[in-house]
């Protein structure tokens, strides 16, 4: 029995020593280390008789197989079937690698689409405790890990036709996994969630990589996106982006609200535009990326003044910035001063930005400053699709 579960003891004046007692106590206590091994071999075959069978601290290590087991919870009301259920305080599952230990039905279009299926629900007892999930793949259900509170590390992890791949309203650290096929938000954090970190993580042909609502540190780094819909949200929050790159999506970053954001030594190519900035986003800085490949606007900003420093700003099939809004006094002017444009006229930088120059029936009360600018490239941090992933297992 773990000291965990013991209510009560009491050392009897004759017999062992109290601090003999203490100390077989304390070792009762220590962390155990299960296996789960589909052959029968380990400790259990089924993940979820492992992780019943925990105490907070123990670790749970899963061999290869499919395991498509599952357990039905009611909450308000509504049916889930969820894989794996964490309700045990801390715990850590490592599986045998993301192309090994699978976690999910056996075939796609098992689950419709209000079924709410988990791959892992962690609801802890504490907000202290922390689950960390490494090395297994998540597929074909609604949301791959579903996070109430507590925290959350995981690692090289592989997602798949997944709703939501993680959903966490606690904080979360996202490294080396892989993300595609998502039909809605690839990594979804909300408040009250203190932290995000997305480090290393690959997502392709999903409709929204990220989605971060009202948190107060978000870092996001080293990361690709190719082919999705969406490029990412940024909502109310602080916090990073940095040499990140995103190609092919058809619609652009957005960042809204008065966080202060850095967005940094990334690519941002291709798509209706390649970077949305509205809702108050006044505090952001923009240094040394590269803006390019965009159908109708590089950069798109309404009433708000982000700051550009160092970046190569290139309109691709239609203009380099597009103001919107500003309909009343004072004036208000966005720094995009110290940037390339792809050419040394001034008329021609001039004549590719939508400002208040431009607009007279409303009047607009914003102003691009982009002199001086740069008449050659600056000095924008290498971030070539090869350079990045370079960075990946």
């Amino acid at each position: 029995m773990h000291l965990s579960k013991i209510t009560s003891w009491w050392a009897p004046a004759r017999g062992l020593p109290v601090l003999l007692l203490l100390a077989l106590a304390a070792s009762v206590s220590e962390a155990r280390s299960w296996r789960v091994e589909k052959d029968g071999s380990g400790d259990f075959a089924v993940i979820q008789d492992a992780v019943d069978a925990s105490a907070s601290g123990d670790t749970i290590r899963v061999g290869p197989g499919r395991f498509t087991e599952y357990t039905t919870h009611v909450a308000s009301g509504i049916n889930w079937y969820i894989y794996l259920y964490v309700e045990s305080g801390s715990l850590t599952i490592i599986g045998s690698g993301d192309g090994a230990t699978h976690i999910g039905p056996e075939t796609p279009g098992t689950w419709n689409f209000g079924d709410y299926s988990a791959g892992v629900l962690f609801f802890p007892p504490q907000l202290s405790d922390r689950l960390q999930i490494s090395s297994l793949s998540i597929a074909d259900v609604r949301f791959g890990q579903y996070i109430q509170s507590g925290s959350c590390s995981i690692e090289h992890c592989d997602f798949q036709r997944i709703y939501k791949g993680i959903m966490s309203f606690g904080s979360v650290e996202v490294r080396n996994c892989s993300f595609s096929l998502g039909t809605n938000i690839d990594v979804a954090a909300l408040s009250p969630a203190a932290s995000v970190l997305i480090r290393q993580c690959q997502f392709s042909q999903s409709y929204l990589p990220f989605n971060c609502q009202l948190i107060p540190s978000v870092m996001v780094e080293d990361c690709v996106m190719t082919q999705c819909v969406n490029s990412g949200i940024f909502d109310r929050c602080a916090g990073t982006m940095r040499r990140c790159n995103i190609a092919g999506s058809q619609w652009g970053l957005m960042v809204y609200g008065t966080g202060v954001m850095q967005i940094v030594d990334s690519v941002l190519d291709g798509g209706s535009t390649n970077v949305y900035f509205a809702q108050g986003a006044s505090n952001v800085n923009c240094e040394r990326n590269v803006f390019s490949g965009s159908t109708s606007e590089a950069i798109n900003i309404s009433d708000c003044t982000p700051r550009f420093r160092s970046n190569h700003i290139l309109r691709g099939l239609g203009k380099a910035v597009r103001l919107q809004g500003f309909p009343q006094l004072p004036d208000r002017y966005i720094d995009m001063a110290g940037n390339y444009w792809g050419t040394a006229i001034a008329d021609s930088i001039s004549a590719w930005i939508i400002d208040g120059n431009d607009a007279t029936n409303p009047q607009m009360h914003g102003y691009v400053n982009f002199a001086p600018y740069s008449s050659v490239p600056v000095g924008t941090k290498s971030n070539s699709f090869g350079d990045l992933k370079a960075l990946f297992r």
